[in-house]
């Protein structure tokens, strides 16, 4: 799982940008995805989910749904769920990686 602070307001829309406050990610993310230093500003050509954290920001108080897909550190694309809300003073955007897509064997070729 990871856990995302940003600004309530973009800083652009095009492209769609937004200022990160914090990041916390669970040792399983990292054990998968890496852990990799997010920048202070998330553009949405590198972060897709900030479309759904701006229906978020339409939507105060009001939790939307959606999907983010992300290479992993073997180089295949998995599927992160997402939820996000905006709190009045912040969206918390929320990624997690389904319980039937975890418990899949990951199988890594070496040539």
């Amino acid at each position: 799982m990871v856990s995302v602070v940003l600004d309530i307001s973009p800083e652009s829309l095009e492209p769609l940008r937004y200022a990160r406050h914090e990041v916390s990610m669970s040792p399983t993310y990292v054990d998968r995805f890496g852990d990799a230093i997010w920048p202070r500003r998330l553009s949405i050509e590198r972060y897709a989910f900030l479309a759904i954290a701006a229906g978020a920001a339409a939507s105060p108080n009001e939790v939307v749904t959606g999907a983010w897909t992300l290479m992993d550190l073997a180089g295949t694309p998995v599927e992160l769920r997402l939820d996000a809300l905006c709190t009045g003073y912040d969206l918390l955007v929320l990624a997690w990686v389904p319980i039937a897509e975890r418990s899949r064997k990951r199988v890594r070729l070496v040539a």
